[in-house]
This record gives C-alpha cells, sequence and structure tokens, in this order.
C-alpha cells in the first residue's frame, strides 16, 4: 500500500497515533502535496485543533490553494475560529472554483446568519436550492429563515414539500408543528 493508503485506513480505523505518525510521514516526504496536506489538517481540525491544521495549510512550502478541498476546509476551520470574514472568503473561493457546491452556498448562510444578515443568508440558501433544488439543509434552514422573517406563506410551501418527501421525519413534524 502506499503512504497515503496506510493514512488513509489509519484515520479510517480511528488508530490516532498511527494516522497522525503516517499523515506528518506523508507531508514530510511529499511537502508540495496539496492532498497530503489537506489530509493532515483535516485530521488536524477533526481532532479538534483548528489552530494546528490552519498552521498546516498555510506553513511553507506552498501547495496548489486552486483546489475545492483546500477552501472548503479552509472556510470550516476560519469559522471555527471565529473569523467569520476569512471564512466567507474561503467559501466565496470554493464557489468560484467549484460554481455547483452547494456547500459553499449553506456555509456562507450559515455565516450571514452569524452576521445577522437574513436578506443574505436567504439569498445564499436560495442559490443553493438552485444548484440542487431536493437538499434539505438548505430547505430547513430556508423555512426558518422564513419564519424568522414572518414570511408564513414561504416557509409552509417548504414545510410540506419537506413533509411530502419525509412524512414521518422528527425534525420534519416539528417544523410542520412550528409552522
Amino acid at each position: 500500500m502506499t503512504l497515503s493508503q496506510l493514512a488513509a485506513v489509519a484515520v479510517i480505523e480511528k488508530d490516532d497515533e498511527e494516522a497522525r505518525k503516517l499523515l506528518k510521514h506523508w507531508v514530510k516526504v511529499y511537502p508540495r502535496s496539496t492532498g497530503a496536506r489537506i489530509m493532515l489538517a483535516q485530521y488536524l481540525f477533526h481532532q479538534k485543533e483548528p489552530k494546528r491544521a490552519l498552521e498546516e495549510l498555510q506553513r511553507p512550502p506552498a501547495i496548489d490553494t486552486d483546489v475545492a478541498a483546500y477552501h472548503k476546509l479552509l472556510g470550516e476551520i476560519y469559522f471555527s475560529l471565529g473569523a467569520p470574514a476569512s471564512a466567507a472568503s474561503s467559501f466565496s473561493k470554493l464557489i468560484t472554483i467549484s460554481p455547483k457546491s452547494v456547500e459553499g452556498h449553506v456555509w456562507l448562510a450559515r455565516i450571514a446568519r452569524r452576521m445577522k444578515q437574513p436578506r443574505r443568508m436567504r439569498d445564499y440558501l436560495l442559490a443553493a436550492l438552485e444548484v440542487d433544488p431536493q437538499n434539505e439543509d438548505a430547505k430547513r434552514m430556508l423555512i426558518k429563515n422564513y419564519l424568522e422573517s414572518d414570511d408564513y406563506d414561504q416557509a409552509q410551501k417548504l414545510v410540506e414539500e419537506l413533509k411530502s418527501r419525509k412524512p414521518f421525519d422528527a425534525d420534519v413534524r416539528l417544523l410542520v408543528a412550528t409552522v
């Protein structure tokens, strides 16, 4: 197996000590490998080490940053560190690189919500639903946005859509009761 495969197996098997060792070794052997650096940074981020993950992505030598996974992870790290403007910049770059990224739009909606910008949040969620009209996360967030904006008719329409697709889902039933 290759070094990347060994590292991936260790991560999947939740062998933290071995995963960390193999990921660091992979980065040491291939310091310009975007995949290696992203995987190590992602591992660190999921180990609740966002500052170390950020340092890993930004340290020399430079890696190819014209990669959707890089900007998605960078945005998530910035968001977790309480830097919404930097997170928004990363997610905007993600959408530029990968225009069909529903996740990018949904993350931008989360940031707009945190920054108390409900109209902007709605715009991002509508953009996400243009890309994937069935995306339930975007629909649920949009329903809450409509409810907070007292737009009950729009919220009701979306709740009915969700209810027809998942009539026994507990979250959907809660939304039905709310509307």
